[in-house]
């Protein structure tokens, strides 16, 4: 008899879909959807791996980056595996959570598109702005 885990997991649903275990794999990416849907986007409850400098609750958003990168590889391999195959009442279910499988592919990307703060170099004030090299300015007349 298995035991019942009373949170859903990026590890479980990783080693179901490393096992081919495509009617485990869906149920329990559809707990972590509903999870994710019951509280309105926050992945509180939700088992994953974390690096441990993001266990500071200051870095919400870059666990929640993670949270999603994971997820978003994970999704992909189960979807694309040839020998998938959902009943019509499954794909409602997923139809019914697209909006969090549309925030789980978006929301890494979006990150990628921001510098993060620790990269950001400050401008010098007395540093004038780069020239095109092919480009001609107009010169002043004295």
């Amino acid at each position: 008899m298995s035991e019942q885990n009373p949170n859903p997991g990026m590890p479980r649903l990783q080693q179901y879909i490393a096992a081919k275990d495509h009617e485990n794999a869906c149920g329990e990416l559809l707990r972590i959807l509903h999870t994710i849907d019951r509280q309105f986007g926050n992945i509180t409850g939700i088992e994953f791996d974390t690096p441990e400098q993001l266990h500071n609750p200051n870095l919400d958003q870059d666990r929640h980056i993670s949270f999603c990168t994971q997820a978003a590889q994970a999704i992909t391999q189960l979807f694309t595996d040839p020998d998938l195959t959902v009943s019509p009442e499954g794909a409602q279910h997923f139809l019914a959570m697209q909006r969090w499988l549309n925030m789980i592919f978006a929301m890494p990307a979006l990150h990628q598109r921001r510098p993060h703060p620790a990269n950001l170099q400050p401008q010098s004030r007395a540093a004038a702005p780069a020239r095109h090299p092919h480009r001609q300015h107009p010169r002043r007349a004295d």
